[in-house]
């Protein structure tokens, strides 16, 4: 249970510095130093938005770091890329981003949703274990079949014509 909380936390902290950044990008230009100077002193709101989100991305990477010591990456990654389907669904409320959802963009949250929940299904596990199985069995029956040959199999036989 703890690991899906911090993959959430991951995910929630991740596109929230996704679109902090760029909302606050959106309302500043860039061109050169004078310009960043100018917005920094004249227009705090979108620097404060990009530090924000800077330092969203940076906690959610430490959330993220912990969670993947403490639990198995065939488990933690796949809930990861729900952040694309958070930052496409969010941007089209997001105050200043407000982007269009398209049927094409939708489908392809669709199919992440389902992509995420079909490798975390229960029988996905089993499945999983299952492709290591005959590799297991095929390894334990080379094995067993050097240990029957032993020190007999080692003699040149002799056939009825040798004589």
């Amino acid at each position: 249970m703890l690991a899906h909380v911090g993959t959430c936390l991951a995910i929630t902290g991740g596109a929230l510095g996704q679109l902090l950044m760029k909302s606050g990008l959106q309302a500043i230009s860039l061109t050169d130093l004078h310009s960043v100077y100018y917005h920094v002193s004249h227009q705090p709101l979108p620097c404060f938005m990009i530090a924000s989100g800077i330092a969203s991305y940076i906690l959610s990477m430490a959330v993220w770091v912990h969670t993947l010591k403490n639990h198995p990456l065939n488990q933690a990654i796949p809930y990861l890329s729900l952040s694309y389907v958070l930052v496409c669904v969010l941007a089209t409320v997001w105050p200043g981003i407000e982007e269009h959802m398209t049927l094409q963009k939708s489908v392809g949250v669709a199919l992440i949703i389902v992509g995420v929940w079909y490798t975390q299904s229960p029988g996905a596990s089993e499945d999983s274990s299952n492709i290591d199985a005959p590799a297991i069995q095929e390894n334990e029956l080379a094995g067993n079949a050097t240990k029957n040959t032993g020190p007999s199999s080692t003699k040149p036989s002799v056939g009825k014509h040798a004589r």
